[in-house]
């Protein structure tokens, strides 16, 4: 009697660990490719040419510019987060900064009702472990095996700027170089994803 005890509490215990697990399947939004573009994208990464104005649901990151230039996210060709300013759209990968050719770079579109932009000081970036119900973390792909997400931060000279958030950190481009912040600096901001899914 205690063997079928024990052996149907091990089966409910693998069913709701399954059911859990299942639950949260959903902690990120995974944004649309060049599958459409204006004033109903509700959250996609479009091509586009630096040369040409900016789609109206260009994701500007709100909280204050850099150098007195506005900065948006984007992302190069292979899907690391960086951003864009003045045309230009930088990355930061390997310790330096690479600025993409004008025609080689996706920006981030969301509807401008569906987005939030949060300062945070405490991992959010875990995967199948953290829920933030209602918000997902915009996922860009993975880098170096973590997976990348939307990130800004306010570096020590007051400037503003959009990068990756990977494995607790949010690595930004700035004047040729690659930097980065932890969450725990308290000069990491998330962007969040709160609409239909």
């Amino acid at each position: 009697m205690k063997n079928k005890i024990l052996t149907s509490a091990l089966l409910l215990g693998t069913a709701l660990f399954g059911q859990q697990a299942f639950a949260t399947d959903y902690k990120y939004a995974q944004c649309k490719d060049n599958e459409y573009s204006g004033h109903n994208a509700r959250c996609l990464w479009n091509t586009i040419d630096g040369r040409d104005p900016l789609p109206p649901n260009t994701v500007r990151f709100d909280k204050g510019t850099e150098n007195g230039a506005n900065v948006y996210v984007c992302r190069d060709r292979g899907k690391l987060v960086g951003k864009y300013v003045n045309g230009t759209c930088y990355v930061p990968s390997y310790g330096r900064e690479y600025p993409q050719p004008q025609n080689g770079f996706e920006i981030l579109e969301v509807h401008p009702s569906y987005l939030q932009w949060e300062q945070v000081n405490t991992r959010v970036d875990l995967e199948s472990n953290i829920l933030h119900p209602g918000k997902y973390l915009i996922k860009s792909g993975r880098d170096s095996g973590y997976p990348m997400y939307v990130c800004g931060v306010k570096d020590a000279h007051g400037n503003y700027m959009t990068g990756k958030l990977v494995n607790g950190h949010c690595w930004y481009a700035a004047g040729g170089r690659e930097y980065n912040y932890s969450l725990a600096s308290g000069h990491v901001y998330v962007l969040w994803y709160t609409g239909p899914m």
